[in-house]
């Protein structure tokens, strides 16, 4: 099999890929790339040109040219990375010596890409030059200033460069008095510390000036600068100057002064040479001061003093005394200003802050300003005062005047500081007072100096653990906000942490050492303090003397102290030793354990606490321990839990009855401590009224206490019990636990009865307005009797009071009885009890009113107190309780809904129960729950959506009602709008509104009104307006949405009410489009029968909808869906378009509907439209036919089918010829329908052209029911166009139409200068002329018609003119003409089709009345095609041109028109269609298809096949394919010139395989030269096909380029044994393979003997084949066909050769076979005369072999001298088989001799009988012995084998199919013994090789032998 290549496909679309990429690329970079400056002016070379360096920005290499080397030469510069060649800089140099204006290009042209850029270059002469600067006053003995010339052309343009230019700078003097080179010169660029430029470098060089100079001063004065060209060639360019001034650089100090009125200022001058100052003494010999207003202040000359006299300002001015004019002005000056003082501040060093720290020094400095904020200069003559508080602040010294004081803070506080300004003082020490009195005071802020606390930290170093510390220090002092700093940043890190608004630091310790803390103002950095941190080994261990013993649960604090040494070697204690690991052990069972973790404040006599959780009462012993290599310290302590003491029961106060006791018990309190025998209880004080007494401990609890309390009589005792131990040496801090206990012996005073009744989450059942208690009617309750005293104490024990009960209603209950109480203890804790006294109450389970009353009269008799108790009177106390004995509740409704807003509630009604409930929501969040017990009735307000459930709790049945009820509070889960998303203009929607639940289901319209339902528009290109008001059972509301105008917007229905919190619910946004009215064009279509039309509808919903066409009458015309029309008869009917759609139940919609009118006529005659009858020879023309009226034109009858005839002709080919429209691009066309042809006129003459149309009898009006004729013809006048013949000239002419334009081009253009000029008209009537031509060649034409003559000079280099004239016509155009332009070339058959998938340009020409094409028009096309379904047409990038896209096959009309003229249109026939054959097939999968296309290059080159999708394998060169997968894919001819065409195939599914019947019925395993073919078929449900090979274009040259098949067959060929009489696998006789055969194009399975067995072991292998078909599809799973084939082995011959001798002269033959081989055997001897063969029968011994009878006939043969070769043939006519042996025939005169027989012989004589038996019984053994051997090995053979599954034979046709091997049921297959006895031990046997078959031997013995051995052979 032979895979496809697909390398030449791959590598094209790579190509392909690349060429993007790489267009794309250069785009791009296009965009990128510029040139630095796109225009250059450059001067005229004079002697030096000039250079301009030009630079591509972003990169690149390009190669750089010029267009007028003469004009400009351009040279690349390469950097280090570029070749000279290409470069991203050159230098442009002007070259020309010429001095007028020259213009050049320099090309750019990027190496790469091929992009060009473009530069102007102007070459012109100087017209004028100027100079730039940026000063004209040089200070004397400054740095140089630079001065540079620009130049301008004539026309005001400055030129890009002039470093070619030389000029000659020079000096004039501006006065008689000025040295002009005294003051100026000139200076060297080389002489300066300035950059020489490249232009200045060369003329420096030649000691001449360039466009740039520097200069400078060199004394004071001014001076002029002169400049212009040094050329003698730009003497007439005028020179330019410039005025300079040099003055000194002088600076007056102060320069700007404000002073008080009577003060005094010294003012000094400095002169500035080279940036440094020198002072000058004023007076001086060259320079003075003046003062310009002496009235504000006075000069003294003497000292440079000023003093201010009143206010104002004036100028201090610096005369020179060798300078007058205008150098003056340049001398420097100040201002004084004389202003009141406005006010004063005060100001501080250092810190610039008032925030100062005490008992520090500081400077206070005073300082006045004027109201303008100007500082006040204040000299010694002011007159400040400042006073300081002497508290705060010590004065240590003051300057004269009182503005600087110097001061030592002294403590810290707030204060204020006030300054004064005194005025200023006199000479006689008096002070003038200044108007207005200025003053200030200042706030102060003295701060505490910072302290670091603690100032000196010690801390433990560990060499294990080698702790790194974290400790704080505070500071205090200073603003309280302190940054902080490590002295030594090795040792330790600070970090700043802000805690509770004060700042601490952090201080994180690296090691060994001792360093210091810095602490720094954060608001005031001159504050700081520090403290010092030392970190030192352990020297010694203590546990501190403290408290031993500690409550249960507390955590006993056991201080430890660890001590070091300080740096000066003095033993201190730590002040932090947590960090030290220490090892704490607790011996014995553990009542402690050690909280590592656990942190607690140390107290200043510890460094450490060691944190001791109690957790069981007891003692332990605690051993501390601090071990290193050098030190070993230990400490050891014992500790103690206890419980704390209280009374536990009862708890409180006990209240007692007079004659009852109580046990009253405690627990806790410190244990005895050992060895110290100091343990104690005491009970204090005694008691008249009340015994009490300590009991002894009888519990296993060591410290439970029990104190005995006994009432005699009325009274109250308060007793504390103290437990504890006294101190002694082992606990010098005992540990004391005391508790109070409070016995009162009451009188009782009230009775109560409370019913025991289950309380629900701790709520009790309220008692009723009636006091009524509701209870179960059917369960038991207990009534407990509570006694209280008169202070409402209860009573702990009332043993001793007589109690009765009474019941109202013996029917409705009982009591268990009716004095006395039940006791019942009940406990309450571990150690506290409770006696509760009740009675038991058991209801019947009726329901009614029940009333209990218990009374207590007085106390038992015989109890232990004193009589006179019983003396005094009791009274009697009495207690009820009412009971209402009810059922349980019921609630209903079960199940309710209600929407979730506060003003949606839902009701649920109870029924029975107590009335007494409490009423809860599953979910609280979602809903409001509360009881109505006035209306028995649950509200339920929702707040949030869900479901809840409602449970009832009874309060007095103590019964929980669980999901009574459920409640689905029912939210907004979607707004849903039913509206359709287009509108038509002016017209009107309905949408509707429903909103859902969770549920999705439909909220009631009644609560809409409660979501503030609103219809949203973006936009107001629709109105929406509530349609109806909906009714409450409703779940709709209907809007009205009507289309204004045209647009898109977005559509949404909202809520908006405030129920949701903010939350807004929105319905989906749904687009509405407003769309214009749906327009059908043309509004009426004329048609004869069977044309076609196809309407194009515009409008309607943009994109475009689903457009449905119907018609009114289908008799008289049909429509398709694609609104093509199509006539059907004679008759009238209308086209309806729909603009149709689907809403969102799949509804049909119409968005909108336009009809027009379809007249279905006959066309009864015929006309030929001609725009001209006279046309100039060379002309053409089209000529369309038409119909009886102008609506009949070629699209009523253009599209027939069947199609009509249209059959032209002309009177004289001579004069004119009839061509058809596709001609001239070699397409072949037919007469049908060919209703346009194109009429050349050749020569002059007249001329008739004759239309023939023949109507098919379908269409035509015959009578006769045939086809119809129509006719019609024209006469054409040719003439020839007006010429001159002597001499034979070209006339020149350009025809226009009026107002068009057209650009001009010369051949010339761009060598020679060229001009335009319209000659003015020579006649007397002096006309505009009808044209006009602008400077770049662009043609105008006027509105006029008429003539006008264009001359065209053109100026060569060499002044040679030449001239052209040219008579431009503008004329009105009489018709247009469409045409095709290009060729289509085709090779091997016609093309009469325009092939699908090319794009074929049209050209528009217009001519004018005599045919004469225009050059230029106005024109403004429009097309219209018939059908725009089969080609695409749009406008050509060209003007009047058009592009016809082939999309399908089919057949169209073309209308062409312009819309501006009224020159009829033209029309052309469009015929589509394939150029690839077959083409639009359908196949099945597997099916080989030849393409083909007579479509070539131009160069004959043919094209490259493809296919669009993998379900098609195409060959690219020879267009051979197979068909893989089941679809539609697109096959594609691409031309080398770009061009394609296609063809779509559609590929089927293969549903079965048909196996060509009668081909091959039976094989063989017989070797043979070809294998077995049986043919096979593909065939899907919809086709039946012979064979498997489509197309025309399958010949030898297709097989020979293309590989067949293309991919591997789509099936696999399977052979099995279906049934078999040996184990032998099919692969060990036949090979299967798959194939195809191009010559019968059909597929086939190939079946090829191979020998892996040897032929004899095969010959008796009886079965039946089966050959089975897959096919290899995943979607044909399970499609297969089967064959059987007979099994026809190849037959055996025992012998490879037969002797015969004239003794014995017979000898048989043995041939294994199966019997159906052996009937099929023929047996033929070589000669008849000599040997003769008998019949084949079976062999008497072996069934599977047959034996025949050769007989040597005519013994005579020996005698003959020429002996030819004797043999017998044997051969099977069915399997082809043939084999020869040979016979030799020998003469013996004894018996036979040698191997020559094997046959038996006649029975021996009775004397050798003894021999015979002798040799019976040997043979007997020997053949036992062969029997037991042969069943051995063929056990061994069926235990190695065993059992065999089936498997496929053929898994893929390249390689050799397996073979099923037999089943256990298979018959075995029992081997013949010439399989073990002749077959060859190693390789295959060959038959035309002679076989060896026995041995003979003479003797008489072997002989006798030999005859029982011939038996067993």
């Amino acid at each position: 099999m032979m895979a496809v290549n697909f390398e030449k496909h791959i590598l094209t679309a790579k190509n392909m890929i690349n060429l993007f990429l790489l267009i794309f690329l250069c785009f791009q970079f296009g965009e990128s790339a510029k040139l630095s400056v796109p225009r250059i002016l450059l001067p005229y070379n004079t002697g030096v040109p000039t250079n301009y360096t030009l630079e591509v920005k972003e990169g690149g290499c390009y190669k750089w040219s010029s267009s007028r080397y003469d004009l400009v030469t351009v040279t690349p510069l390469p950097s280090d990375r570029e070749r000279a060649s290409c470069t991203t800089k050159a230098i442009v140099s002007a070259v020309s010596r010429y001095p007028e204006r020259e213009n050049a290009i320099i090309l750019v042209e990027d190496e790469k890409s091929g992009q060009i850029l473009r530069c102007d270059i102007v070459i012109d002469s100087v017209h004028s030059v100027e100079i730039i600067t940026t000063t004209r006053v040089l200070f004397l003995e400054d740095a140089p200033e630079a001065f540079e010339v620009v130049a301008k052309n004539d026309q005001g343009d400055t030129f890009t460069s002039l470093a070619g230019v030389a000029f000659q700078w020079s000096l004039e003097s501006d006065s008689l008095a000025s040295d002009a080179y005294g003051v100026l010169r000139f200076l060297k660029f080389a002489d300066s510390v300035y950059k020489t430029p490249p232009s200045v470098e060369y003329w420096e060089k030649q000691n001449l000036h360039g466009s740039m100079i520097l200069m400078e001063g060199s004394k004071t004065g001014s001076a002029k600068v002169t400049v212009k060209p040094l050329d003698p060639a730009y003497k007439h360019v005028a020179s330019y100057d410039v005025s300079l001034v040099v003055v000194a650089n002088l600076n007056l100090k102060p320069a700007h002064t404000y002073v008080l009125p009577g003060t005094k200022v010294k003012y000094q001058l400095e002169l500035i040479k080279q940036g440094k100052a020198f002072p000058i003494s004023l007076p001086s010999d060259q320079y003075y001061l003046e003062v310009a207003d002496k009235s504000v202040a006075t000069l003294n000359d003497a000292v440079a003093v000023v003093k201010a006299l009143k206010y104002g300002t004036t100028n201090i001015v610096v005369k020179d005394r060798y300078i007058s004019g205008r150098e003056i002005a340049y001398l420097p000056s100040a201002v004084i200003h004389v202003t009141p003082p406005s006010y004063l501040t005060l100001s501080v060093s250092p810190g610039d802050k008032w925030s100062l720290e005490e008992k520090k020094d500081y400077s206070v400095l005073v300082s006045v300003y004027d109201r303008n904020s100007h500082p006040i200069y204040l000299t010694e003559e002011v007159r400040v005062a400042i006073q300081f508080p002497q508290k705060y602040f010590l004065v240590k010294m003051s300057s004269s005047n009182g503005t600087y004081q110097e001061i030592r803070t002294l403590i810290p506080g707030s204060t204020v500081i006030n300054a004064h300004l005194l005025g200023i003082a006199k000479k006689d020490g008096s002070i003038m007072r200044i108007e207005p009195t200025v003053s200030a005071s200042q706030d102060v802020i003295i701060y505490e100096s910072i302290k670091v606390h603690p100032s000196q930290t010690l801390l433990p170093w560990d060499p294990i653990s080698k702790p790194v510390y974290s400790i704080f220090l505070k500071a205090t002092g200073g603003t309280g906000i302190f940054n902080w700093m490590s002295g030594d940043t090795a040792l330790a890190s600070v970090h700043a942490v802000y805690e509770q608004e004060e700042t601490i630091a952090r201080v994180s310790t690296f090691g060994l050492g001792t360093f210091t803390v810095h602490a720094i103002d954060a608001h005031i950095p001159a504050f700081n303090g520090s403290g010092q941190v030392s970190i030192q080994p352990v020297v010694d261990l203590e546990i501190l003397p403290e408290e031993v013993e500690v409550e249960l649960n507390s955590t006993l604090i056991l201080p430890v102290a660890m001590y070091g040494y300080l740096p000066d070697n003095k033993t201190k204690m730590f002040s932090n030793c947590s960090q030290v690991s220490i090892s704490v052990v607790i011996d014995e069972i553990q009542k402690f354990i050690h909280e590592k973790d656990v942190s607690s404040v140390v107290k200043p006599s510890a460094c450490r606490n060691i944190h001791l959780k109690c957790i069981a009462k007891g003692f332990n012993r605690i051993r501390v321990r601090y071990e290193r290599d050098d030190i070993s310290l230990k400490k050891a302590a014992v500790v103690a839990c206890y419980r704390k003491l209280k009374v536990v029961h009862p708890v409180g106060e006990a209240v007692i009855a007079i004659g009852s006791s109580l046990d009253i018990i405690l627990e806790g309190g410190p244990q005895s401590w050992p060895r110290c025998q100091s343990h104690f209880v005491n009970l204090s004080p005694e008691h008249e009224s009340i015994d009490m007494s300590v009991l002894r401990n009888d519990s296993d609890i060591s410290d439970i206490h029990k104190v005995y309390a006994f009432c005699k009589n009325f009274g109250e005792g308060a007793f504390t019990l103290k437990v504890g131990n006294k101190p002694c040496d082992s606990n010098p801090h005992p540990a004391v636990n005391q508790a109070l206990i409070r016995v009162l012996c009451a009188i009782p005073e009230s009775l109560t009865l409370k019913p025991i009744l289950p309380a629900i989450q701790g709520k009790k059942c309220p008692v009723s307005g009636d006091n009524r208690i509701a209870i179960h009617s059917a369960e038991s309750v207990d009534l407990e009797l509570i006694v209280k005293d008169s202070y409402g104490r209860e009573f702990h024990n009332i043993s001793s009071l007589d109690v009765k009960w009474y019941v109202s209603d013996s029917s409705l209950a009982h009591l268990s009885s009716s004095t006395g109480v039940k006791t019942k203890l009940v406990k309450l804790k571990d150690l506290q009890y409770k006696i509760r006294y009740y009675q038991h109450l058991q209801p019947y389970g009726t329901e009614g009113d029940l009333k209990i009353t218990a009374s207590i009269s007085g106390y038992k008799q015989n109890l232990n107190i004193d009589e006179s108790i019983y003396d005094e009177r009791f009274t009697t106390i009495n207690s009820s309780v009412n009971f209402i004995l009810v059922e349980e509740a019921e609630v209903e409704p079960k199940k309710a809904s209600v929407f979730n807003s506060p003003s949606s509630k839902v009701y649920l009604n109870v029924t029975k129960g107590s009335g007494h409930f409490q009423v809860e929501a599953s979910d609280p969040s979602k809903a409001e729950v509360l009881y109505n017990s006035a209306t028995n009735q649950i509200e339920i307000t929702p707040l949030e959506t869900g479901s809840i459930t409602i449970t009832i709790n009874d309060l007095c049945l103590g019964i929980v009602h669980r999901a009574v009820a459920e409640v689905q509070i029912y939210g907004i889960s979607a707004v849903v709008v039913d509206v359709l998303d287009k509108v038509e203009l002016g017209k009107t929607i309905i949408a509707s509104v429903e909103v859902l639940n969770e549920d999705k289901q439909r909220i009631p319209a009644s609560v809409f009104t409660l979501m503030n339902l609103q219809a949203v528009s973006t936009s107001e290109i629709i109105s929406v307006n509530l349609f109806s008001k909906p009714e409450p059972h409703q779940f709709q509301a209907l809007y009205s949405i009507k289309g204004l105008s045209l647009g898109h917007t977005n559509f949404k229905v909202i809520t908006k009410a405030n129920i949701f919190k903010g939350v807004q619910y929105s319905s989906i946004t749904y687009p509405i489009q407003v769309f214009p009215p749906l327009d059908l064009n043309p509004d009426h279509i004329i048609l004869i029968v069977g044309a076609t039309f196809q309407v194009l509808c515009s409008g309607g919903p943009q994109p475009q909808s689903n457009i449905e066409y119907s018609i009114d009458d289908s008799d008289v015309a049909v429509v398709s869906a694609c609104g093509t029309v199509e006539a059907k008869k004679v008759g009238k009917t209308a086209v309806i378009a729909r603009a149709v759609g689907l809403d969102k139940k799949g509804n049909t919609v119409v968005y909108s509907e336009d009809k027009t009118l379809v007249s279905c006529v006959s066309l009864k005659e015929v006309k030929i439209h001609a725009p001209l009858s006279r046309m100039v020879a060379g002309t053409e023309m089209p000529l369309y036919a038409v119909g009886h009226t102008e609506l009949e034109s070629p699209f009523t009858f253009g599209t027939a089918a069947p199609s009509a005839k249209f059959k032209w002709s002309v009177s004289n080919d001579k004069v004119a010829s009839i061509n058809t429209v596709y001609s001239s691009v070699g397409l072949q066309e037919s007469s049908s329908n060919n209703f346009r042809v194109v009429l050349k006129a050749l020569q002059d003459g007249l001329v008739t052209v004759h239309l023939e149309v023949t109507l098919p009898k379908e269409t035509s009006i015959s009578f006769v029911g045939g086809s119809q004729i129509l006719s019609a013809e024209i006469q054409i006048q040719v003439f020839k166009r007006l010429r001159l013949t002597n001499p034979e000239v070209e006339d020149g002419m350009i025809i226009m139409s009026p107002n068009s334009q057209l650009k001009l081009k010369c051949n010339r253009l761009g060598i020679a200068k060229v001009s335009y000029k319209v000659l003015a008209s020579t006649s007397k009537v002096n006309l505009a002329p009808v044209i006009s031509i602008d400077e770049s060649g662009t043609l105008f034409a006027s509105s006029k018609l008429g003539s006008s003559i264009l001359q065209v000079t053109a100026v060569e280099e060499f002044r040679i003119t030449q001239d052209l004239s040219v008579i431009v016509k503008v004329e009105e155009t009489a018709y247009l003409m469409l045409k095709p332009v290009g060729t289509i070339m085709t090779r091997d058959w016609p093309l009469t089709v325009l092939p699908v998938g090319f794009t074929v340009p049209f050209v528009v020409t217009y001519h004018n009345n005599i045919g004469q094409v225009f050059d230029a028009v106005r024109s403004h096309l429009q097309y219209r095609a018939s059908r725009p379904n089969s080609a695409r047409v749009s406008f050509g990038t060209l003007n009047n041109t058009l592009s016809v896209q082939v999309v399908k096959p089919g057949f169209t009309v073309l209308k062409v028109w312009d819309v501006e003229s009224s020159i009829p249109p033209d029309y052309i026939q469009i015929l589509t269609g394939t150029a690839i054959d077959p083409a639009d097939i359908e196949l099945t999968v597997g099916d080989v298809i030849c393409f083909g296309s007579p479509l070539v290059t131009q160069e004959g080159h043919s094209g490259v096949w493809s296919s669009s999708k993998a379900i098609l394998a195409v060959h690219p060169i020879s267009g051979g394919a197979v068909a893989l997968n089941a679809g539609q894919a697109v096959v594609i001819y691409s031309l080398l010139n770009g061009f394609s065409t296609s063809t779509t195939v559609t590929v089927k599914d293969a549903a079965y395989i048909s196996i060509e019947p009668g081909n091959v019925n039976q094989i063989s395993n017989l070797p043979r030269a070809k294998p077995y073919k049986i043919y096979i078929v593909i065939q899907s449900n919809e086709t039946h096909r012979i064979n498997n090979l489509i197309g025309k274009n399958c010949t030898s040259a297709t097989e020979n380029s293309m590989p067949v098949p293309l991919v591997p067959a789509p099936f696999s060929c399977e052979l099995n044994f279906l049934s078999s009489s040996a184990d032998i696998s099919v692969n060990d006789l036949f090979h299967s393979s798959s194939g195809f055969d191009i010559e019968k194009g059909m597929y086939f399975c190939s079946i090829e003997p191979v020998v892996k067995i040897p032929l004899n072991e095969a010959s008796t292998l009886e079965g039946q084949l089966s050959l089975t078909v897959h096919l290899l599809s995943a979607e044909s799973t399970g499609l297969l066909s089967q064959q059987l084939l007979s099994f026809m082995p190849a037959f055996h011959v025992q012998q490879d050769e037969l002797i015969l001798s004239d003794i014995q002269n017979t000898n048989h033959v043995i041939v294994s076979a199966t019997p159906a081989v052996q009937r099929c055997l023929l047996i033929v001897p070589s000669d008849p005369t000599v040997l003769r063969a008998k019949p084949p029968v079976l062999h008497p011994i072996f069934p599977a072999s047959v034996t025949f009878q050769v007989e040597l006939h005519d013994v005579n043969f020996l005698l003959k001298g020429d002996l030819s070769p004797l043999y017998v043939e044997i051969s099977c006519p069915i399997t082809k088989q043939q084999v020869k042996i040979p016979v030799r025939i020998k003469r013996l005169e004894v018996p036979l001799e040698g191997n020559a027989y094997c046959q038996p012989l006649p029975l021996p004589p009775s004397a050798e009988l003894y021999y015979d038996w002798y040799l019976i019984m040997k043979i007997a053994s020997a053949s036992l012995c062969i029997i037991i051997v042969f069943y051995f090995i063929r056990w061994l053979t069926s235990a190695r084998r065993g059992i065999v599954t089936s498997q496929p034979v053929f898994l893929h046709s390249t390689s050799s199919n397996g073979s099923q091997s037999f089943s256990p049921t298979h018959r075995s297959f029992t081997p013949s013994p010439f399989r073990q006895r002749y077959s060859p031990p190693s390789e295959l046997e060959n038959l035309s090789q002679p076989m060896r078959l026995c041995h003979l031997e003479t003797s008489p013995k072997s002989l006798q032998r030999r005859r029982v051995d011939n038996v067993f052979r």
